[in-house]
């Protein structure tokens, strides 16, 4: 029997493969839009501070070839106590971090040692390079592997302070150099923006606690949210257009493509920054499928 009221003209069925065929397109897009979303709020969201290093990774990574030459001697005791000693007289002396570092210690007492041991190996070969804004930055890259996932289960206001906390560092790095607040962006952690964190330490103790303190709260909370839809990505792309993004903006930032000609460092930093605010002035709860979408990819990355 049909549902078709009476006098009703009739339809014709769509063809059930069409329906496929369109409904694997549909979900494509949105996994790649989603994918491209987090890719682009993972870069705002930890810049370059997280990427400078590769230890981590490699300890996680499948075990190196067996040498052919003389195996590598581990340094001796003594010029690794010495070196642990210099890395926390050094980290002692930056008070900005003392907050981040107290907390990390105090909930997560291997982690902090281990990145510490570690941190101090690398100081015996370059002891200029042992600054503490490096390990903050060692620790928010340790952090973000093991535990940062968790954050995506924080409340929204948790999860906002970390974009909040990146939408300063972006706005004091177009003032200085608007090169450098695009090397952020991308995920380029130069000596130059090491220089800049050192005399910015407020900045990146702000990015580093607003991280931790979204981990521990998603530790305690586990809040689980659906994905962002359609309409969430249609409201973030409204929210950027309003904002005096263009089409090469919007390509850039949501899509992922290169506008050509290249944007101005200027133009791209500002688009960094707009993204930041229109993620963060959605209305909920469209504001939190997608910041939780992009920390958990990232964290998962």
């Amino acid at each position: 029997m049909s549902d078709r009221p009476p006098g009703a003209p009739e339809t014709e069925a769509p063809d059930q493969g069409d329906v496929a065929r369109s409904d694997r397109l549909a979900a494509r897009a949105r996994s790649r839009r989603s994918n491209l979303l987090a890719g682009v709020l993972a870069a705002l969201a930890v810049g370059g501070v997280l990427w400078w290093q590769d230890v981590f990774i490699r300890r996680h990574a499948a075990p190196d070839p067996l040498p052919t030459g003389p195996a590598e001697m581990a340094p001796p005791p003594g010029e690794q106590a010495e070196a642990r000693k210099l890395i926390d007289q050094r980290l002692a002396a930056a008070k900005d971090y003392a907050p981040f570092l107290d907390l990390l210690a105090q909930r997560f007492p291997a982690d902090s040692a281990q990145i510490r041991d570690g941190f101090a190996t690398r100081a015996i070969a370059d002891k200029g390079a042992a600054t503490p804004d490096r390990f903050v930055a060692d620790a928010l890259k340790n952090l973000r592997e093991t535990r940062g996932v968790l954050a995506a289960k924080a409340d929204a206001p948790l999860m906002s302070r970390v974009f909040e906390a990146q939408g300063a560092m972006l706005a004091a790095l177009r003032d200085a150099d608007a090169k450098l607040c695009v090397d952020f962006v991308y995920g380029g952690a130069t000596d130059a923006f090491m220089a800049f964190s050192a005399s910015h330490r407020a900045l990146l103790a702000g990015v580093a606690q607003a991280s931790l303190d979204a981990i521990l709260d998603g530790a305690d909370k586990r809040i689980e949210r659906d994905a962002p839809t359609d309409e969430d990505f249609a409201l973030l792309e409204k929210a950027l257009r309003d904002k005096g993004m263009g089409d090469a903006e919007v390509a850039t930032l949501l899509d992922g493509k290169t506008a050509d000609p290249p944007l101005a460092d200027e133009r791209m930093c500002d688009a960094a920054r707009a993204y930041v605010t229109a993620v963060l002035g959605m209305p909920e709860p469209a504001r939190s499928r997608v910041l939780a979408l992009a920390i958990e990819l990232m964290a998962r990355s």
